[in-house]
């Protein structure tokens, strides 16, 4: 029996394990895939203290040798069910069950869909969520990244590299990623940054009509109200989000939305967007 069981193998599981062996406990850590998790699929980490520069995939092999070095065990295997008894926990593993006396979850996260049709049958495809992995499988080819954080800004540097045209495209007029992978991305001769995703003047006109109805205490329960079906269109069509609506409204209109009416403004778009989706 285990001291304890770190469900999830990466950054994170791997530094509980390493706090914990440092303890003097027994400790394995069940990893279905990897250890390392997705930093795995950073080409650079440049901002981890202390460490220059070096690839998420370094960072990760690392890491496992410095838990590996204290003692933990890595158990390569999905965990499939856990449960509680007098004597500890029972971890259920596909090769088997592994018992403990405690249990970490750091069962890390997925990749995000568009929720496209046809995106999952397409995986493996021409559809990827890593560039690091599949890159080179469309060497001199177009390609399209979709996103706004680091990860999108650096796919699209790390594709630019072997691919013959790199189209970025986001939901939003600003990325949320580095300023310094911004400016990379807008410096290189082949890629495209594409912001159709998101078009602000469509849906402002849109957004004050329903602004001006919540401040008149005007009901929003008319489904047939043209420009209300407009927006919600608009919400399916851009992914708007709190920050969209606040951002744009005050730029264009110079109207400062407080925390309230912020709240109140969304709950009506995504309340009336999941009803008529449903």
């Amino acid at each position: 029996m285990y001291d304890i069981i770190v469900v999830g193998g990466g950054p994170a599981g791997l530094t509980a394990a390493l706090y914990a062996a440092r303890a003097g406990k027994t400790v394995a850590v069940a990893e279905r895939e990897n250890t390392g998790g997705q930093i795995v699929y950073s080409p650079l980490v440049e901002n981890y203290p202390a460490v220059p520069a070096l690839s998420g995939a370094d960072f990760a092999q690392k890491l496992t040798e410095q838990v590996e070095a204290l003692g933990v065990e890595i158990l390569y295997d999905e965990v499939t069910g856990l449960s509680r008894d007098s004597e500890g926990f029972a971890v259920q593993c596909t090769s088997g069950e592994q018992r403990c006396k405690a249990v970490v979850l750091a069962t890390g996260a997925a990749h995000r869909h568009l929720g496209l049709d046809g995106e999952e049958e397409l995986v493996g495809y021409g559809v990827s969520y890593c560039a690091v992995c599949d890159g080179a499988f469309y060497t001199g080819r177009d390609v399209t990244v979709v996103g706004g954080g680091d990860t999108a800004l650096q796919d699209a540097l790390f594709l630019a590299n072997s691919c013959r045209h790199v189209t970025l495209i986001h939901r939003r007029d600003q990325f949320r990623g580095e300023d310094r992978l911004v400016r990379q991305v807008e410096k290189r001769e082949n890629i495209t940054i594409d912001r159709s995703g998101f078009n602000a003047s469509r849906f402002i006109t849109h957004m004050e009509y329903l602004l001006a109805r919540i401040r008149n205490n005007e009901t929003l329960e008319n489904n047939n109200d043209k420009l209300f079906n407009n927006l919600k269109q608009e919400y399916r069509e851009t992914y708007l989000c709190a920050e969209d609506v606040r951002t744009y409204l005050q730029q264009k209109t110079g109207k400062n939305l407080g925390s309230e009416e912020m709240s109140y403004l969304m709950l009506h778009i995504e309340r009336f967007c999941s009803r008529e989706q449903a």
